[in-house]
């Protein structure tokens, strides 16, 4: 009777017990092609941020960018790379420079950086829509942070939206309540919005944090004129000019206070002294040919406000004081033109 191990054995065909052993050996194979791709990979792969270290040392910029290009490029994620790409871009393609930034994920430590420098580089580049989103999440991340929210008021108030930049001037006044020229700004957008009252209270802080604070002054004899308070408003202009004797401003602020104090001689003295210095200046002439008018003197007012109507035939101001002027001196039809002008700019305005 034969063995039952022999049996087994011989009914075993040679290639199927050679199966198990080849499997085996490909197993083996495989595996050590991964690890030597893993360890090339891993171990003998370029390092970028190194060779853009060593050209930003060599002062060879084109290859560092080449090279934090190609670490984004294998490492999608380095945020070390991009923040460093976007700094060696910023001057010669802004645009790509923000890009990089935006590609820092909101999850990211380094976000409020990359949007700082984003909001950095909008505003040097006049890009107000993305200046705007990216100092309101900074607004929203840091509300305690000055930068943000002063830069946001500016940016507001510089693009004529002063309803939009008051929260934010009035929380920037908040946070540094030393900076006496953040309550100039303040009192500026009080007066964009048509609010010469709110202004006084702003701008004596700033003189108090200031007292020598120039612009301070001369804007604070603007709000006492505006608000009806001549006497206070003479006292801010001759302190102006008492710094800058050529401060026409000043000199125009004097004449209306002298014309509201019933001193019409001191206010065309002041005019005089002002158009000696800028003969075209507008606001000096309509004032004088407002004057000019209380005096009976309608010819002379209109031909002294004429004489301006090439510069500023767009300018609704100027062709109001005119319009009066030319129907003081029976130029009916003239005014009458004038008046329709007048609508077409508002209405072209709105």
């Amino acid at each position: 009777m034969r063995d039952e191990a022999t049996v087994s054995e011989k009914a075993i065909p040679p290639s199927r017990k050679s199966k198990p052993r080849l499997l085996a050996v490909v197993i083996v194979v495989v595996s050590m092609v991964a690890l030597l791709f893993y360890f090339r990979k891993t171990y003998l792969a370029p390092d970028f941020m190194q060779q853009a270290s060593s050209a930003l040392k060599r002062g060879d910029e084109a290859a560092a960018v080449s090279a934090f290009r190609s670490e984004i490029q294998r490492h999608s994620d380095s945020t070390a790379a991009k923040l460093r790409l976007a700094k060696l871009l910023q001057d010669s393609r802004p645009d790509e420079a923000i890009e990089y930034l935006q590609q820092i994920p909101v999850s990211d430590p380094q976000r409020a950086n990359a949007v700082q420098q984003i909001a950095v580089l909008c505003l040097l580049h006049n890009k107000i829509s993305e200046a705007e989103t990216a100092l309101l999440e900074l607004t929203e991340k840091s509300p305690g942070s000055l930068g943000p929210q002063l830069s946001l008021a500016e940016l507001y108030f510089q693009n004529q939206k002063s309803e939009a930049a008051l929260p934010f001037a009035v929380k920037a006044a908040s946070l540094a309540s030393d900076r006496a020229q953040t309550f100039l700004l303040l009192a500026e957008i009080h007066d964009e919005m048509l609010h010469p009252e709110k202004m006084i209270e702003p701008l004596q802080q700033a003189i108090r944090l200031e007292p020598d604070f120039y612009e301070a002054h001369l804007n604070l004899a603007y709000a006492y004129n505006k608000t009806g308070q001549p006497a206070m408003a003479e006292e801010q202009a001759r302190w102006c000019l008492g710094i800058n004797p050529r401060e026409v401003a000043a000199l125009r602020i004097l004449a209306l206070a002298a014309r509201d104090q019933g001193d019409f001689e001191a206010a065309k003295q002041h005019l005089k002294t002002a158009s000696q210095m800028e003969p075209l200046n507008l606001d000096c002439r309509i004032l004088e040919a407002d004057l000019l008018l209380y005096e009976r003197k309608p010819q002379e007012a209109y031909e002294r406000l004429r004489e301006l109507y090439d510069s500023h035939q767009q300018t609704v101001r100027y062709l109001g004081a005119l319009a009066r002027a030319a129907a003081s001196a029976g130029k009916r039809e003239e005014a009458r033109e004038l008046h329709r002008r007048v609508a077409e700019l508002l209405k072209q305005a709105k």
